[in-house]
């Protein structure tokens, strides 16, 4: 899984875990819910909140394209 993430592009997830080890990696992601034990990636641009909102999520993936 940190081979995966190392190399992705964008992390898209809802596991609390790859959030951070995908901040780590300085690589972008898309959280699937409404909030985050990690609010400073937030703050940083690194991550955006999308909930389970297909047109959220489809922005966020624009967004970081």
């Amino acid at each position: 899984m940190i081979s995966l993430e190392q190399h992705a592009r964008l992390v898209m997830t809802d596991s609390g875990g790859v959030r951070k080890e995908a901040f780590f990696f300085e690589k972008p992601y898309i959280i699937f819910g409404a909030e985050t034990e990690w609010t400073e990636i937030v703050d940083t641009g690194m991550a955006i909140l999308t909930g389970s909102s297909k047109e959220k999520i489809m922005a966020a993936f624009t967004y970081f394209e």
